[in-house]
């Protein structure tokens, strides 16, 4: 898999989809998001856009996002 050259993000998805659905994974609708950003950049005429993966609640359209420490 590679993220800088795009081969086996689909497989990847497939496979995160497969497990929330054997799992019956749920996200709380009621609770704040929190997770990990996964890749952040700064788009022209958009602003920055950050790829994440919610681990907790749901993130909606609007939500301010807050990062906290960088590896």
């Amino acid at each position: 898999m590679s993220a800088k050259e795009g081969w086996g993000l689909d497989d990847l998805l497939e496979k995160i989809m497969l497990q929330a659905e054997v799992l019956d994974l749920k996200a709380n609708p009621s609770a704040p998001a929190s997770g990990t950003v996964i890749e952040a950049s700064v788009a022209r005429g958009v602003g920055p856009v950050a790829t994440t993966l919610v681990q907790h609640g749901t993130l909606r359209v609007g939500d301010s996002v807050v990062c906290g420490v960088v590896r």
